[in-house]
């Protein structure tokens, strides 16, 4: 007989044990004490996170915005893209090639440009119609010159630097990295677009892929499912059996996707934004892409951007466009060390898994195809091996599509 749904309305009363489950899993601490496991309660302070606290008090933020899948990294970035996560709902290492549309087909169709600038891991990776397509790996660099000299396309996604190099350190936020790289990064990416001759065409969102673990008091709502995969779909099961991982059939990953993950930090810049705006519409990640979609007049892509809140509202309060806006935001003081320094240090288990991850199927060149190495003694290693990956990769690439001035 099957079994009857579980209907039991959900609630978070669950962080503070998952947490200490987390310790004695990944950090060996099997008898945690009220200092380790209220970390998974805390919260930065204003003065701790100037420069997001300035631009939430500037513009708009969005304090109902909720990521797509109670789930890491991964399957909400694939939302991002594609508004589905193909039935993922974990961090893979050898996920298949996903081939299925993105934002960036649909922009295509409509004659709009785009690009994806970042450091040396992209999201755009993951999709196999952007591999051999310079704009899906733009390095930063470009993205403030594009900026000043006003050639920025209609639809720009930028990715963090995720783990640290030589000249600088990683400023994802993402823990156990320090958050105030990730404030002089946003400063550097508002300064780069407010001193722009079009920044009164320019909207910038700031978001988060994930919660990150830390406690919400708010009950991620119900919502439709974008498709019809569901988890675990294949390749889970296809890695389950390769690698033994039986919990992958367990029914903590029995998952049909009727629910949004938790909240994430959100603000909404824009010149054409009312200063101290506070929206509490409820919106997930695939409202950027139902914002564009219809702009654009394009079709969705999933059910999960049909049925999701756009934004547009908030650019309609405002007669002209704003002559108050701050030129630079307030930046934390970053601690007195050197990127350098960490380079010898073992690197993160985010920064492994998201190396493993973006560099496993990227073709084109003899490296092609080589499995990733499982662990990494020091950063440098990390680093040396994530560059030359990404460097063979691009040497490839076949679009030289580069943003026109107008």
């Amino acid at each position: 007989s099957k079994q009857a749904p579980d209907t039991t309305p959900s609630h978070n009363s669950g962080f503070v044990r998952s947490f200490i489950g987390e310790l004695a899993y990944s950090a060996h601490v099997s008898s945690p004490d009220a200092k380790d496991i209220q970390e998974v309660m805390n919260a930065f302070s204003r003065d701790q996170v100037p420069t997001i606290t300035k631009l939430a008090e500037e513009f708009c933020v969005c304090d109902h915005w909720f990521s797509e899948l109670p789930g890491p990294t991964e399957p909400n970035r694939l939302f991002m893209h594609a508004a589905t996560s193909t039935g993922l709902t974990y961090n893979p290492w050898k996920l298949d090639i996903v081939n299925v549309p993105t934002i960036y087909d649909r922009l295509d169709s409509s004659g709009r440009d785009w690009a994806s600038y970042g450091y040396h891991l992209f999201d755009t990776a993951n999709f196999k119609a952007l591999r051999k397509q310079k704009r899906a790996t733009l390095p930063i660099e470009q993205f403030y010159e594009d900026a000043q000299q006003g050639r920025l396309p209609f639809y720009s996604f930028l990715c963090p630097l995720y783990s640290d190099t030589y000249d600088e350190r990683a400023n994802s936020e993402h823990a156990p990295h320090d958050v105030r790289y990730g404030e002089h990064y946003i400063a550097r990416v508002y300064k780069a677009l407010r001193s722009s001759r079009k920044w009164d065409k320019t909207l910038l969102i700031v978001l988060y892929d994930e919660h990150g673990g830390y406690y919400d008091h708010v009950t991620p709502p119900v919502v439709s499912p974008p498709d019809a995969n569901r988890s675990p779909n294949a390749f889970m099961k296809r890695e389950a059996e390769d690698a033994h991982r039986d919990y992958l059939t367990k029914p903590d990953y029995n998952f049909d996707f009727s629910s949004l993950g938790f909240r994430v930090p959100a603000v909404i810049v824009s010149p054409w934004i009312k200063q101290g705006t506070i929206d509490s519409t409820e919106y997930r990640h695939t409202s950027v892409l139902a914002f564009v979609e219809r702009m654009l007049g394009l079709d969705p892509l999933t059910e999960r951007d049909a049925s999701a809140n756009s934004f547009e509202k908030l650019l309609q309060t405002e007669k002209s466009a704003r002559t108050d806006c701050p030129i630079e935001l307030p930046t934390p003081p970053l601690p007195d060390v050197t990127p350098g320094d960490t380079m010898q240090q073992a690197p993160s288990a985010k920064a492994v898994e998201l190396a493993r991850r973006y560099t496993a199927n990227l073709d084109g060149h003899p490296d092609s195809g080589r499995e990733p190495p499982t662990t990494f003694a020091t950063n440098e290693e990390l680093w040396i091996y994530v560059t030359a990956r990404i460097t063979a990769h691009r040497a490839t690439q076949v679009d030289s599509c580069r943003p026109a001035a107008e």
